[in-house]
């Protein structure tokens, strides 16, 4: 691709999967994937700026180049580094791919730190529909769209118990439709959170006990809602808590 006279009013971004190395020259070579991104998707060229976010809060800029399709940023500068953002961790029983493809990206969105998928009692998803890759390449999509600089961790499947006990000192929050118009605690802008989300059978007993041990009950009001609209739901009520814009 030759010399590029296009001008934007801002550098295009590219989300990338791992974090610059610094050490490596202040140069960039793109995956595959991202080549065709910046070169179809965007129309960037040789010449052009582009803006690389590395998923560890930070932004880069630099000047694309081509050789042989794949693409290439050098003279990496970092424009910018975004503070850690405050932990919220997601524990999203695992429901139907469609579906849960959209809640990864809207978690993504709603500024999710880490999502743990939760293989609970009635989830009825199959081994091979569980692709964490590709899940991986929705949550930066995501993160490219609404402008995030930190990536969303997403762990392995696992159990509700063994994801309760990871968690640490967050506060335990979870949804259940038995305590629909339960209020939800005021929350301390720099809190860690967690949230728990049930599939579309509920929690089955073991599981509220464990829920209800661990953690706090928070209504998402008297209608019955899918799986990945309380998840939403949930986020957004403690987004709002949390950033006091509600």
């Amino acid at each position: 691709m030759g010399e590029s006279s296009t001008s934007w009013s801002r550098p295009r971004r590219v989300f990338v999967d791992s974090p610059v190395d610094e050490a490596a020259g202040a140069a960039l070579q793109f995956s595959e994937d991202d080549s065709r991104y910046v070169g179809r998707t965007l129309r960037l060229r040789g010449g052009d700026t582009i803006e690389i976010a590395d998923g560890t809060g930070r932004l880069w800029e630099g000047t694309l180049h081509f050789e042989g399709g794949r693409a290439e940023a050098r003279k990496l500068t970092n424009t910018h580094t975004e503070a850690p953002p405050v932990p919220r961790v997601l524990l999203a029983s695992l429901i139907k791919t469609n579906r849960w493809e959209w809640l990864v990206e809207k978690a993504a969105e709603l500024g999710v730190t880490t999502l743990v998928p939760i293989r609970a009692e009635r989830s009825d998803v199959r081994e091979r529909d569980i692709k964490r890759e590709r899940w991986l390449r929705i949550a930066r999509q995501a993160a490219r769209q609404c402008g995030r600089l930190h990536a969303m961790c997403i762990d392995n499947a696992t159990t509700l118990e063994a994801g309760l006990s990871a968690l640490g000192a967050h506060t335990l929050l979870y949804a259940d439709e038995k305590h629909r118009n339960t209020p939800t605690p005021a929350l301390a802008p720099a809190q860690a959170v967690a949230v728990a989300i049930g599939p579309e059978g509920g929690w089955d007993a073991s599981e509220r006990r464990l829920l209800d041990e661990r953690g706090t009950a928070m209504g998402l009001g008297s209608t019955i809602l899918r799986a990945e609209t309380a998840a939403i739901c949930a986020l957004s009520v403690i987004r709002a808590r949390q950033e006091r814009i509600a």
